[in-house]
């Protein structure tokens, strides 16, 4: 048996698949365990751990586009073979941001805009959310502050605002963090 379904994850990141094969301990000397890409035996690949696809679980190293496909494991022994249900991987685009880290300064009363510029896989921007943080904790919105999917727009700044500024972006596959962002606020003189 393995884990069934489909399974999203972010290029560059670790693949485990998982097969659990059983016999009659009798039979256990003579278990063999192979592994099928799209119906075809999965290749010998470097980014393959353990080498040997005798193994019950592999790991894909760095996954990349072309890992997307249908995985299946092989199990059988000098009596019989067993087949585990097909798995569907998907190797998308991994969440990034693009963030200047140019600090901010601002008069009170003034606004300011702080940016989070990031790249999302398009196939999974509907489970996108957005958080912002201020100094390590999050940002509600109010009169003076309104949060949207790549910015943050602060008004009527107050000297209380200067701080350290992050956005993190989640989507149901990955999380990013941008870089903080220094804002101070002078006061008018």
């Amino acid at each position: 048996e393995q884990s069934s379904g489909v399974k999203e994850v972010p290029e560059g990141s670790v693949l485990t698949l998982e097969c659990r094969a059983e016999t009659d301990p009798k039979l256990q000397g003579s278990l063999k365990v192979k592994w099928l890409y799209n119906n075809q035996p999965l290749l010998d690949d470097s980014r393959v751990d353990p080498h040997s696809h005798s193994q019950v679980d592999i790991k894909i190293h760095s996954a990349e586009k072309s890992d997307t496909g249908f995985y299946q494991c092989v199990a059988s022994s000098s009596k019989d073979e067993d087949r585990s249900n097909i798995v569907q991987v998907i190797v998308r685009k991994k969440t990034t941001i693009e963030s200047s880290e140019e600090p901010i300064d601002a008069l009170e009363g003034g606004t300011i805009t702080v940016k989070c510029n990031h790249n999302t896989d398009p196939e999974i921007q509907d489970s996108l959310s957005v958080n912002w943080f201020k100094d390590e904790s999050e940002i509600g919105e109010n009169d003076r502050i309104s949060k949207k999917q790549s910015e943050l727009i602060i008004k009527n700044l107050e000297q209380s605002d200067t701080g350290a500024y992050k956005c993190q972006v989640s989507t149901k596959m990955d999380k990013a963090e941008s870089k903080a962002v220094q804002v101070q606020i002078f006061k008018k003189s």
